[in-house]
């Protein structure tokens, strides 16, 4: 109930403007106070709905703009803006901790050659323990000479200094597998 509050889909509130317009008009035509207040109350509604879901971020959208605070973290290689949404007891294969995730992915990028990452689909879900996010994206490295495809999952845990990654897990898609991610990472 609270997606439709806090993160609304764009055409509800529209709709609900819309609807509130045809009453607004159609009390207008008959000279009706009492259905023109109401279509006005239910214009108010819409907007309102919209406002609230345009200035409140759900843990989701939180989730959604760390994520993409990381991934551009990476591509542009700012490793002290790439530490800053991980948990100090982040996970990554055999990376067990955020400082050497930070240092391992600073020498993996510089290793392979990284040039680029750009996202091409992410899914979010909720759940008790927290929000996991499921990203789709391309990056451009020098080690292979071409763009691969990977996806990727994080799990964020809310706590004092916001949602953070805990853990971060390869979703295999055919092409590559967790072990040939494992060995280009350097140790």
């Amino acid at each position: 109930m609270t997606d439709y509050l806090f993160d609304t889909p764009w055409w509800l509130p529209l709709a609900v403007v819309v609807i509130g317009i045809v009453l607004w008009a159609s009390g207008n035509r008959r000279v009706d106070r009492t259905l023109k207040r109401f279509g006005a109350a239910v214009m108010l509604a819409g907007l309102l709905i919209a406002g609230i879901s345009y200035f409140v971020d759900t843990d989701k959208e939180k989730a959604l703009a760390k994520t993409s605070q990381l991934v551009q973290a990476v591509s542009s290689r700012d490793w002290a803006k790439f530490q800053e949404v991980l948990h100090p007891k982040v996970q990554f294969m055999l990376y067990k901790n955020r400082d050497a995730l930070v240092s391992g992915a600073k020498a993996t990028a510089d290793q392979i050659g990284l040039k680029w990452v750009k996202v091409t689909g992410t899914q979010v879900k909720q759940d008790p323990q927290g929000v996991v996010v499921d990203l789709s994206c391309f990056s451009d490295q020098d080690a292979v000479g071409q763009m691969i495809k990977t996806s990727w999952r994080f799990d964020f845990t809310e706590g004092s200094d916001g949602w953070l990654i805990t853990k971060i897990t390869f979703i295999p898609d055919g092409a590559l597998k967790p072990d040939q991610i494992e060995k280009r990472l350097v140790r």
